[in-house]
């Protein structure tokens, strides 16, 4: 049989520490590691891709709202005030319960607010055809003094309803 000493010096042949490390790499080859995270086998790789998206997430949606925020900065004023009067005029008509809920004490009282009623219709009926009028882009300080005036009347009637009991909120 052929010796080792015939080819090799002592010097040549690997010391404990890295005849270890050798048998402990081998080992791991044959016996794999079980997996503890999910069964994941790098984990690391897996952290690294959750973290990374939800940083894509949370930027896309700060640029989002970044970008639409810019976009209402950059509305001229009066288009801004035609949107602050109809969000006001909604809020106000959705806190309000339905008009057919409404107690009618008297003729002339269920007369009254029936004629509120219809200056009602009246109203939107003449904001949504000044509105498709204007669309939104028409700066002509005649039609949005009209358009406003038609809110300010709109909430009127709201804020008369209530204070004279036509509608309980």
């Amino acid at each position: 049989m052929i010796g080792s000493e015939k080819y090799y010096s002592k010097e040549d042949e690997p010391d404990t520490k890295t005849r270890k490390n050798i048998w402990d790499k081998i080992q791991k080859e044959i016996y794999p590691a079980k997996h503890t995270l999910f069964m994941i086998p790098d984990r690391r790789s897996f952290l690294y891709g959750i973290a990374a998206s939800i940083i894509i997430y949370l930027s896309s949606v700060g640029m989002y709202h970044l970008i639409s925020d810019i976009e209402e900065r950059s509305q001229p004023m009066v288009i801004r005030l035609d949107e602050a009067y109809i969000s006001a005029i909604s809020e106000f008509e959705r806190v309000i319960p339905a008009f057919a809920a409404a107690k009618a004490q008297s003729s002339e009282s269920l007369d009254q607010i029936n004629g509120r009623k219809k200056q009602l219709k009246l109203l939107d009926g003449a904001i949504e055809e000044l509105g498709r009028e204007i669309n939104h882009r028409d700066l002509s300080t005649l039609k949005r003094a009209r358009l406003r005036n038609l809110y300010s009347m709109k909430l009127q009637i709201l804020q008369k309803m209530i204070e004279e009991g036509d509608i309980e909120l």
